[in-house]
């Protein structure tokens, strides 16, 4: 009986501990823009964002997903399925190109100087981490 009762506690422990492993990540992975550019022929919109660990526990980026607006008008939607491990205290960039309708193109165009804004999601180790970046062409 006591040794049932060992398994039990050293199976909520370990599960206890995955848990603080993966709210850890969730609440340390950081992701920035670290650039963004246009391509004329075809009509891209290319951004580069950095995606900083800084947790002990490697994580698995599995895709992007989300909107881009300016000045609150759609612009393009974002779907990436890149798939890309972070180690353990350590910094990785990802590539998004990104083809606007050409209601998007217009807006882009027309309100040049005004930032874009990123709403969406990203996927990493199966956990899906609200992102809401800001960035300026």
């Amino acid at each position: 009986m006591a040794k049932n009762n060992a398994l039990v506690y050293v199976g909520m422990g370990a599960i206890a501990w995955y848990v603080l492993r993966k709210y850890r990540l969730y609440q340390g992975i950081q992701f920035s823009v670290a650039g963004a550019s246009v391509r004329l022929d075809p009509f891209e919109l290319n951004i580069r964002m950095n995606v900083n660990n800084p947790t002990p526990v490697t994580a698995r980026l599995s895709g992007i997903t989300g909107s881009i607006y300016q000045n609150n008008a759609f612009v393009a939607q974002v779907n990436s399925d890149q798939v890309q491990v972070i180690a353990p205290y350590n910094r990785s960039m990802i590539s998004l190109t990104i083809k606007p309708d050409i209601l998007g193109v217009l807006q882009a165009v027309a309100n040049y100087r005004i930032p874009f804004q990123f709403v969406g999601s990203a996927v990493v180790d199966g956990i899906p981490i609200p992102l809401n970046l800001t960035y300026q062409l």
